[in-house]
């Protein structure tokens, strides 16, 4: 029998790059390692990266700019940006 499915990365990668697939690969790497986690990279890519298409610039901003705060309850973040 063959196992199929994805990694945490691959899974990360698909998601985001179906969320905005104008963005480069070296793009997308950069959101999934500082959002490496599906709520986290969710919660970046609904609350924090503008819909639409999005230019590798503005994106790589909103990475550096964005953090993701746990509220402590089960299922429950908030998006934080530094200087936006």
């Amino acid at each position: 029998m063959r196992t199929t499915g994805y990694s945490n990365e691959e899974a990360l990668l698909e998601i985001s790059k179906k969320r905005h697939p104008e963005l480069s690969d070296a793009v997308h790497y950069m959101i999934i390692e500082k959002f490496n986690e599906v709520p986290l990279l969710v919660n970046f890519l609904a609350g924090a990266l503008p819909n639409g298409k999005v230019t590798d610039e503005t994106a790589i901003g909103y990475v550096r700019d964005t953090t993701i705060e746990y509220l402590g309850r089960p299922g429950r973040y908030k998006v934080r940006f530094k200087s936006r």
